[in-house]
């Protein structure tokens, strides 16, 4: 059955509260942090844009994770659409978390939401992930798995050139997407020249 997902996401800068149709859970790739607005940007993933918490949810990272971000990669979190959060006195939606690596079992959180109000979250327990892979180790894993599959770099150079790239211009997740594209490499390196 074909997933719509994709076609659901806001044109925007950020990970918005509509962009989450169910719950997701994410691994945390990288944090930037700057005098902004909107201080924290977490990138969570190729396929998501990046994930700009507030500042509830920004304590609750702190809280469980440490204020050095160099330490957060790899962690986990389960990010949800709550449709009570409100802003401007209208209900807007916002992201919140529901589980979150670093906890050995659930616990409540307490946020403020206004001048006068908490919100009580039940925040779950999530195993932590791995962290992202360098470009490096990216590029020696794929390597060697084209290499158990009979696939060259020379191949894969000469398949890539055909879409205006080389091997050495793809990132991770690049890297990942062309080793599940294995067959299509080995085809082009069998057709007639």
């Amino acid at each position: 059955m074909p997933d719509i997902s994709h076609t659901l996401i806001a044109r925007s800068d950020q990970l918005n509260a509509g962009d989450l149709a169910a719950p997701r859970v994410v691994t945390v790739r990288g944090v930037r942090v700057t005098n902004d607005e909107q201080p924290v940007s977490v990138d969570i993933g190729p396929d998501l844009q990046p994930w700009k918490p507030c500042k509830g949810m920004r304590r609750l990272l702190a809280q469980t994770w440490g204020t050095d971000t160099d330490a957060w990669p790899g962690h986990r979190v389960e990010l949800y659409c709550d449709a009570s959060v409100t802003w401007a006195g209208a209900a807007v939606g916002g992201i919140r978390v529901s589980a979150i690596s670093g906890i050995e079992r659930a616990t409540a959180y307490t946020m403020r939401t206004s001048k006068k109000g908490t919100q009580r979250y039940q925040i779950q327990p999530l195993e932590k992930g791995s962290p992202p892979l360098s470009r490096a180790e990216a590029l020696e894993r794929f390597t060697t798995y084209a290499d158990e599959r009979g696939v060259t770099v020379e191949q894969v150079d000469a398949f890539l050139s055909t879409h205006g790239t080389a091997l050495a211009d793809l990132g991770p997740d690049d890297l990942r997407r062309l080793a599940g594209d294995l067959d299509a490499v080995k085809a082009h390196a069998a057709a007639p020249a």
